[in-house]
């Protein structure tokens, strides 16, 4: 039976957005401990269906009824078997299509956590490095799901991007991990992984931000990894129509530390130059201190 044209369940979800390696796997843990709340990490392809051969930039004509159809089946059934009301999302790729997922969530709220990008760009460059190509155990997982969340009609497109990661690095290409900008393979192979990951993580600021700050204060809540304190996850959890309860409390106060979302990796003199032109003005923007350009800590 096909998805009912207008879907049911997964009403005002929560949208975590952010650019990769700035917390939101973090603000998901600590969400995901509270009882009223599923949280789905990175259901990759069942946002792609249907714009498969498309970047991950997808645009508002892009959310064609099949595709909303789609989406919101997924997303439904994952709160029926949960038998949960609240939906927590978080794809990274979201942060630069804000657009598409608010056409289909038109009541979505959005929390948008940000790093400060001398720390994120790198960590994003590394991150890139160690699970960009090659299969893990974490990695096997997680493609296990990929292909459980897969119809039929999107294996193939995916066929060639498992054959690149299966043939480790030793390819000619920069090992790439999180959004598909358009035109980002060309782009790292010329000008090198570094200021691949700088321009994923100012694409995904400059999308998330733009569009957030547009919105009204009860759709949009900006937060910073650096900054997360108890007092900052009660106004989280407000924010989601969710009570405030002691477990996600603890779980906070286990699972943070300060010191990770400052901590960088060093970059030479050259690297930091590279990607000044992508950081600095976006890190003015965010309100973080600026110039910092600073060592490893």
């Amino acid at each position: 039976m096909s998805a009912p044209s207008t879907p049911t369940g997964a009403r005002r979800p929560v949208i975590v957005l952010g650019a990769p390696r700035s917390g939101t796997s973090l603000l998901c843990d600590v969400l995901e401990s509270h009882p009223d709340v599923l949280v789905l990490r990175e259901p990759r392809l069942v946002w792609r269906f249907g714009n498969d051969s498309r970047s991950d930039q997808l645009r508002p004509e892009h959310a064609r009824s099949e595709v909303v159809e789609h989406i919101h089946a997924h997303f439904s059934a994952a709160l029926r078997e949960r038998g949960v009301e609240q939906l927590v999302e978080k794809t990274p790729a979201n942060s630069v299509r804000p657009l598409f997922v608010d056409a289909v969530f038109p009541d979505a709220r959005y929390v948008h956590i940000t790093r400060n990008g001398w720390a994120a760009v790198p960590s994003i460059r590394d991150f890139s490095t160690r699970r960009g190509s090659g299969l893990d155990g974490r990695q096997v997982r997680k493609l296990r799901r990929r292909l459980r969340e897969a119809s039929p009609s999107q294996v193939a497109h995916y066929v060639p991007e498992l054959a690149r990661r299966l043939a480790g690095p030793g390819g000619r290409r920069p090992a790439l991990y999180g959004p598909r900008l358009a035109g980002l393979a060309p782009i790292a192979e010329e000008l090198g992984g570094l200021e691949a990951a700088a321009l994923q993580w100012r694409t995904c600021v400059d999308s998330a931000t733009t569009f957030g700050r547009a919105l009204s204060p009860d759709r949009y809540l900006e937060v910073r990894l650096e900054r997360l304190d108890r007092e900052t996850i009660v106004t989280v959890l407000e924010f989601c129509g969710l009570a405030v309860v002691d477990d996600v409390l603890e779980h906070f106060q286990a699972a943070y530390s300060p010191e990770a979302g400052l901590k960088r990796s060093a970059l030479t003199d050259l690297e930091q130059a590279v990607i000044a032109p992508y950081v600095s003005p976006a890190n003015v923007w965010l309100g973080y201190d600026e110039p910092s350009l600073v060592s490893a800590g």
